[in-house]
Order: structure tokens, then C-alpha cells, then sequence
């Protein structure tokens, strides 16, 4: 069960990277509809993962899917 979850929410993270290119936390919260500790939680997996690439400008920090 957990599991499961865990993935969906992972594809979602996943699919509203490739649609947008780019995104803060605060924005793939609210597009996934899941609070920003969850999302923060898994992007720094992804990150981990090499799935994903994290960019700060200024004091925000944007995620985007490797090339």
C-alpha cells in the first residue's frame, strides 16, 4: 500500500516536470495536490537518483528532469 502511494506520487512529481520543464516545490505542490514536506521529501530521493536536478537562483531552488 505504501508503496504504491509512494510511486504514484513519484509519477505525478515525474509528469509535472516533463510537462513543465521546470518547477519550485511550491508549484509541484499544487499541481500534485500534496503538501510541500512530501513533495521536498521525495525530490530530494529523485535527486539522489539522479533523476532529477536541482538549480538554486537566488534564494529559490528550481527541480528539472536530467537531459
Amino acid at each position: 500500500m505504501i508503496m504504491r502511494f509512494k510511486e504514484e506520487i513519484l509519477e505525478k512529481i515525474r509528469e509535472v516536470l516533463k510537462n513543465r520543464g521546470e518547477a519550485t516545490v511550491t508549484q509541484l505542490s499544487r499541481e500534485t495536490n500534496v503538501s510541500r514536506a512530501t513533495v521536498y521529501r521525495y525530490l530530494i530521493y529523485l535527486v539522489k537518483n539522479n533523476e532529477i536536478e536541482e538549480k538554486e537562483i537566488g534564494n529559490i531552488t528550481i527541480f528539472r528532469l536530467r537531459k
